[in-house]
């Protein structure tokens, strides 16, 4: 009986450290925040700065965060506006990007239609160039912390 007796105790601190494993990997299943910086943004494919960030267009961001927009082509390229950024049939390329946090973590995007893209405006833009015709980039950060989408 008392080789019984041991097995059950065995078996029940196997168990036992089989459940504490379970709850503490339950526990670490959720992404740890990441630091991302906006000068990696620039010279990318929205879709690529949206894929870094872990958001589909349309789908959930964390929350308090928000993304804004904007289209400079005419600005940049003196041709007139496409319908922006929300025009799916296009693909746009990041020229300006920033972030900032106040009054709530917000990242802003200047984009053009990647069909007017030059290597003298994706170099510019890498230079940071085109943040000036972007409101909110003077005097902002580039580097923020993106919590794990909810």
């Amino acid at each position: 009986m008392s080789g019984i007796r041991g097995v059950r105790r065995t078996t029940a601190a196997a168990v036992i450290a089989l459940v504490a494993a379970a709850a503490t990997a339950c526990g670490g299943d959720e992404p740890p925040p990441r630091t991302l910086t906006t000068t990696d943004f620039l010279g990318q494919p929205v879709a690529q700065v949206y894929a870094q960030m872990g958001y589909v267009p349309g789908g959930p961001l964390p929350s308090g965060f928000g993304i804004t927009t904007y289209e400079m082509g005419p600005a940049i390229t003196k041709k007139p506006a496409l319908d922006g950024p929300g025009n799916s049939d296009i693909a746009w390329l990041t020229v300006a990007a920033c972030y900032s946090d106040t009054p709530k973590s917000q990242l802003t995007l200047g984009v053009i239609p990647m069909s007017d893209s030059t290597p003298q405006i994706v170099s510019t833009a890498k230079a940071r160039g085109y943040d000036r015709y972007v409101r909110e980039c003077p005097g902002t950060g580039t580097t923020f912390t993106l919590p794990p989408a909810e």
